[in-house]
């Protein structure tokens, strides 16, 4: 709304500097006003960005809510231009800031971190100053990620990609050796490392979008590639859901609500995914 106000300002002047509006009392921003709104507008402006880009539904937002608070920090530092007001809005706005990572102690939280990580853009985490913290930022997503392994609760699903990567290098083998393909070898035992995962994927140069990523490597890397589809499936915040259910309130109402179960999920379905 201000950026608006700020942005129109001088066609509101010109508008109320005619003859018919000569009488009216309108007390119209100063220069100096003028110059603070548009001081504030720079201010906000990365929260607006930040807000508008967690909210987005066709891309993983969860790995970008680390890398979102360490901008708004840089972004909330003081700097020796800024002015008075500036300074004052720094202050309170950095003291809210402060207490809410506290309480959510961000900087440690194991998930957000490996969400981070296994987004092939943020893995290193370039965007942690100073450098030094991004090696204890690397252990914490790297042993959470060990751990979630160890539990065994996917297991049957990195199992079963590794035996189609399996399958697939077997026929082509098995060609290039002018073997018969219904002749079958002795099932092999699949032993997995995460931490040969870990290493070779941090060596890996690519820097392709999360979810193609993860489609592409997927045979690379069994084990990360099942991980990362269960921790990149979790949305940053709730307004895609909540977008959802308003448009679910379209297609459904007191006056339209002999829709069948399945028809509305169809309904649904074709609405969300109509530019596809």
């Amino acid at each position: 709304m201000i950026k608006r106000i700020h942005k129109l300002h001088s066609f509101i002047e010109t508008i109320f500097h005619r003859q018919e509006y000569k009488n009216l009392k309108i007390n119209l921003l100063e220069i100096e006003e003028l110059i603070e709104l548009g001081e504030l507008i720079d201010l906000l402006s990365p929260f607006n960005k930040i807000s508008e880009t967690l909210s987005g539904e066709t891309y993983v937002t969860s790995s970008l809510i680390i890398p979102g608070f360490k901008y708004i920090e840089k972004k909330l530092k003081l700097e020796q231009k800024d002015s008075d007001l500036v300074k004052n809005m720094k202050k309170i706005i950095r003291e809210i800031f402060d207490e809410y990572s506290e309480n959510y102690d961000l900087d440690k939280n194991p998930l957000l971190l490996a969400a981070s990580f296994l987004n092939p853009f943020y893995k290193n985490f370039q965007f942690v100053t100073p450098s030094y913290r991004r090696t204890d930022y690397l252990k914490v997503a790297k042993g959470f990620l060990i751990d979630l392994f160890k539990t065994k609760r996917y297991d049957e699903q990195i199992t079963k990609i590794s035996k189609v990567k399996k399958n697939k290098e077997d026929i082509l083998r098995k060609k290039l050796s002018f073997e018969s393909e219904s002749e079958s070898d002795e099932e092999d035992v699949d032993v997995f490392d995460i931490k040969s995962e870990l290493k070779n994927y941090l060596a890996d140069p690519s820097n392709d979008d999360a979810l193609i990523y993860w489609e592409k490597k997927q045979y690379q890397f069994p084990i990360l590639s099942t991980l990362a589809s269960v921790i990149l499936a979790a949305p940053a915040t709730s307004v895609p859901s909540e977008r959802l259910f308003s448009h679910a309130g379209y297609q459904l109402w007191d006056r339209r609500n002999r829709l069948s179960k399945s028809n509305f999920e169809k309904i649904m379905f074709i609405y969300e995914n109509f530019d596809l």
